[in-house]
């Protein structure tokens, strides 16, 4: 009798260690799940204008943007992902923040199609915006050491006229359309922040 009762107290102890393990387990995977990066961004002059936080859930990526002194106010704003795959990773170079590359990207893709393209900003009447997205283009590894990128002008997505339609459309000149291809013509880099 007393040998049966320490088998079933065996197996009720190796049974709730399982139990308490595997809950141990779910709750580092979901942590995990929770990690965040965030890029604080900067203006060529060095002024703080706001960050962007990055954290891994379900779905994908949320992306929440917190942004200060754009202008003109009541304006669009292209927001993008670079690369920072220049020697020494030193994005965030003013005054032009050309050290932070080209937009994330997978090779071959025009503009639209980059993993690094966002949704634009749009400036409220204070020259502040905010945004919250959730996107499965990439994962918080591949943002680790990239940039966050805000630009002067508004993204035109590559949604832009390449051939002749006299009744609706003067079709952009070689470099606008390179430009396009690029960096969806979004204008001079005014922030940046590199993804920690």
């Amino acid at each position: 009798m007393k040998e049966n009762l320490r088998v079933k107290t065996l197996i009720t102890v190796v049974w709730l260690g399982t139990i308490l393990s595997a809950s141990s387990g779910m709750k580092g995977a979901s942590s995990a799940e929770k990690r965040e990066l965030k890029a604080d961004i900067v203006s060529s002059s060095g002024v703080s204008m706001g960050t962007v936080t990055f954290s891994s859930g379900e779905g994908g990526v949320t992306i929440d943007a917190n942004i200060k002194g754009l202008v003109p106010a009541g304006t669009f704003h292209g927001m993008h992902i670079h690369a920072n795959n220049a020697a020494g990773g030193t994005a965030c170079v003013a005054p032009t923040f050309a050290s932070a590359g080209a937009h994330l990207s997978t090779a071959g893709n025009v503009h639209g199609k980059h993993t690094g393209d966002l949704p634009v900003l749009l400036a409220l009447n204070d020259g502040t915006a905010r945004y919250y997205s959730v996107t499965d283009r990439f994962t918080l590894a591949d943002l680790a050491g990239a940039a966050v990128i805000v630009h002067a002008l508004a993204d035109n997505y590559n949604n832009v006229p390449r051939g002749s339609k006299p009744d609706q459309y003067t079709p952009n000149s070689a470099d606008a359309i390179k430009l396009t291809d690029d960096t969806g013509n979004a204008g001079d880099r005014i922030g940046c922040g590199v993804i920690k």
